[in-house]
């Protein structure tokens, strides 16, 4: 392993010997900041000159703890102070620029600038070299008289800077590769007790399969000892199914993984690990398809043993109906003879001809349609027996029923007048889920017209259906006699609502007449922003009062939201860039182009 040792750390040492000249020729990819303050609109910098403005941008903030913004823009024919302020305000606004920051916007084509918050002897250093569309430069020199510094020369004219650590740069490479030689060593080192430990472990994984396949061993035989005991009580397809189980569950080739993975325990324990997983999963899948086997096994016979006593229940369930269906043919009941027994004698017959054929005979499935007749049974004799309840309940429930059905009439007219007077004063969209008179009136109808077929029900002997009927109609008729107390917690809800609207009118229309009377210190773009907020204030209005008014309560939540510093007089100031969050700075600037370069 030697000569791969020495390669590797001339290999380690070419490579620092390649990054090295990197750090030392280029020290400002390395100091390089993240921020973005210059907005070369008018693609007036290279990428580097941006880089380089940027930097000393950067130095200056860190240096006065002001930040520092520059937009060079294109536009032509901005004549007059007053136009150029408001292009450096759009532009500052646009960008988020904060409220403490110096900013200038120059316009490369038109030869002018002007500045904000911005010293204005800073912008005279620049001018000469935006004479000379040297923009670069000129924002270089600008920031560098922000920060006390004298205005120094540029990169290239100084090839020299950034080399003088070229010496101290042999002995760091020295350093490198040393360091690369010692690391290598560590890591092999490492290596090989990774390695190590891993075949420890895979031979310690290897080991503990003996018991899991002591297990399977013993679950097999005791699978297949059951299979020959229960052979003889087995149907044919079951026992074909059981035996299948029982074969795959030996053949799906655990063991062949097993033995790849021990032929590589020593060459490749990682490998072999792997080959140990997927066995180990083949196993399981065996051992659930031997549970499989054992527990049909186990439901068949447990079916085989309880056939006999579900019969004997089944028998006494069929008796208990036939004998309810007398008792209720005598009450005067509809009954429907449910005819059990043939069905049940069939069972039966199977049952006591199983010993003879058991090639066929699955007590699983006897036995569930035993449980079932059962089932069938009791649910007919509770039903009979419902319906001789019902018979003697019925006189009661009608005349409690009828007794609703004329305090709902009486209630639904005068929820007539009352669903009217609110409709006219709130509107329809206002009471919401509130139904109206005629919805109520088709319900009281439908009630009428279950009470008529439970008369009918009742007179052909359907107790229970009859029963079911007024039940029906009394639901109806009550829903109905709730309706006035529905309307009225729905026209409280709409008062109040409408009293909340004209409140935040009057709050909305004193902001409007405060941001009036303050008029004359807006900018345009807050002129343009009342305009614009007496306008939709109007419609709002006129929806309020013209019936609209929950359209309008939108509006007005919209405008309270969306204007809401259109009255504040502390957003009118002099200073202030148009948001509300600009204000106390200075404007300054000037030409220095003629118009042209």
């Amino acid at each position: 392993m030697a000569p791969v040792y020495g390669l590797a750390v001339v290999v380690t040492f070419a490579v620092a010997f390649a990054i090295f000249p990197a750090f030392a020729i280029f020290p400002a990819l390395a100091s390089a900041q993240g921020s973005d303050t210059v907005y070369d609109e008018a693609g007036a910098l290279s990428g580097p000159e941006e880089q380089r403005v940027q930097q000393a941008f950067d130095s200056a903030q860190e240096e006065t703890g002001q930040p520092l913004y520059a937009f060079l823009v294109p536009n032509k024919g901005v004549e007059g102070q007053q136009a150029r302020q408001e292009l450096l305000t759009r532009e500052a606004t646009e960008a988020q620029v904060p409220e403490d920051a110096g900013v200038v916007v120059v316009a490369t084509n038109d030869g002018w600038g002007t500045t904000y918050n911005f010293p204005q002897d800073a912008y005279n250093t620049m001018v000469p070299d935006f004479r000379d569309e040297a923009f670069a430069a000129g924002l270089v020199a600008g920031a560098r008289e922000i920060q006390g510094e004298p205005v120094a020369q540029d990169a290239q004219d100084n090839p020299d800077a950034g080399t003088g650590g070229l010496w101290g740069g042999g002995l760091l490479l020295l350093f490198v590769a040393v360091a690369g030689g010692l690391l290598l060593l560590r890591n092999r080192r490492a290596n090989k007790r990774r390695i190590e430990e891993q075949r420890r472990s895979a031979e310690e994984e290897f080991a503990n399969l003996t018991v899991h396949l002591n297990e399977f061993d013993e679950k097999e035989r005791l699978a297949s000892g059951y299979l020959e005991a229960q052979r003889s009580l087995l149907d044919q397809r079951t026992e074909e199914w059981v035996e299948t189980r029982i074969s795959d569950a030996k053949t799906t080739g655990f063991a062949q993984e097993f033995s790849e993975a021990a032929s590589r325990l020593t060459s490749d324990p990682s490998w072999a690990r792997e080959r140990m997983g997927y066995g180990r999963n083949l196993l399981a899948e065996s051992m659930q398809k031997l549970y499989e086997a054992e527990k049909t096994m186990d439901d068949y016979r447990a079916a085989d043993e309880a056939m006999d006593g579900r019969l004997g229940v089944a028998k006494e369930e069929i008796q208990a109906a036939e004998e309810a269906e007398e008792t209720a043919r005598i009450e005067g009941v509809a009954v429907e003879p449910l005819k059990l027994r043939p069905e049940y004698d069939r069972v039966a017959r199977e049952a006591a001809d199983r010993a003879s054929r058991r090639d066929e005979f699955d007590p699983r499935h006897s036995l569930a349609a035993v449980e079932a007749l059962a089932e069938r049974a009791r649910g007919h004799r509770k039903a009979l027996q419902n319906d001789i309840s019902a018979r003697d309940a019925i006189p009661d429930e009608r005349h409690a029923t009828e007794g609703t059905l004329v305090r709902a009439r009486e209630a639904l007219e005068e929820y007539r007048g009352a669903h009217e007077s609110a409709l006219d004063e709130f509107g329809q969209a206002a009471l919401g889920e509130v139904p109206n008179p005629g919805e109520l009136s088709s319900s009281l109808l439908e009630a009428e017209g279950c009470v008529d077929r439970a008369d009918r029900a009742a007179s052909s002997g359907h107790f229970t259906e009859a029963r079911s009927m007024l039940q029906e109609a009394a639901d109806l008729a009550r829903k109905t006699m709730q309706s006035p107390s529905r309307l009225k917690a729905a026209t409280a809800e709409a008062d109040r609502k409408k009293r909340e609207g004209e409140e935040k009118l009057q709050e909305l229309e004193a902001r409007l007449a405060q941001a009036r009377a303050n008029e004359h210190l807006m900018d345009p773009y807050q002129r343009q922003r009342l305009r614009e907020y007496e306008y939709q204030l109007g419609n709002a209005r006129y929806g309020f009062f013209g019936g609209d008014w929950l359209t309008a309560l939108l509006l007005f939540e919209a405008l309270d939201n969306d204007y809401m510093y259109v009255g504040d007089p502390s957003s009118f100031d002099a200073g202030d860039f148009g948001g509300g969050d600009w204000g106390g700075g200075d404007f300054g600037g000037g030409d220095f182009g003629g118009g042209g370069f």
